[in-house]
């Protein structure tokens, strides 16, 4: 009976240490003078979750650094995840477009029960054309000037937006 009791009761029976009600607020983080406030523009951008997969939409990204070498990291960024292919870029004005599409499927043999019960033999689906700026997948890239920093504006397809977008971000920090 006290064993029954004692596994109901569960950790009511011991007394939890509750010294998080006593904590109190500390001051917020002081920046020392000199230093650079981080970027924090986009740390709590929420997205847009009405958007759908045919919507065009735009992104922009902080970044710190000039606009020449965030351009050319950007561009090695997207080439290095492999969303994409940069098909077309403009060096003076600082932007590229990339086609996002789905690597072409392998041809592949079928498996023992699609051979056994007549599944034959899978079809190749075919790649998207990722040579020209104008297909579907297309996403423009700019960098720009902002003060000491640069802006990256993705814009296209949602979906394809948010790819190239991650890319960027996940190689640059931003």
């Amino acid at each position: 009976m006290s064993l029954s009791v004692l596994t109901l009761s569960g950790c009511g029976l011991f007394h939890a240490d509750k010294s998080y009600l006593k904590a109190k607020q500390e001051a917020p983080l002081e920046i020392p003078a000199g230093m650079d406030r981080p970027a924090v523009n986009d740390a709590l951008t929420i997205p847009n979750v009405n958007a759908k997969p045919n919507d065009t939409i735009s992104q922009t990204l902080s970044v710190p650094g000039d606009v020449a070498s965030t351009y050319k990291a950007a561009a090695q960024a997207v080439d290095a995840s492999g969303v994409g292919a940069v098909v077309a870029h403009d060096d003076a004005a600082h932007a590229f477009t990339v086609n996002v599409g789905e690597p072409p499927a392998k041809d592949s043999k079928p498996g023992f029960f699609s051979r056994m019960f007549g599944g034959g033999h899978k079809t190749k689906t075919e790649a998207p054309d990722l040579s020209s700026p104008t297909s579907a997948g297309a996403v423009q890239v700019a960098v720009t000037a902002d003060g000491g920093a640069s802006t990256v504006t993705v814009t296209g397809l949602s979906a394809n937006v948010a790819k190239v977008a991650a890319a960027i971000k996940s190689k640059l920090g931003s």
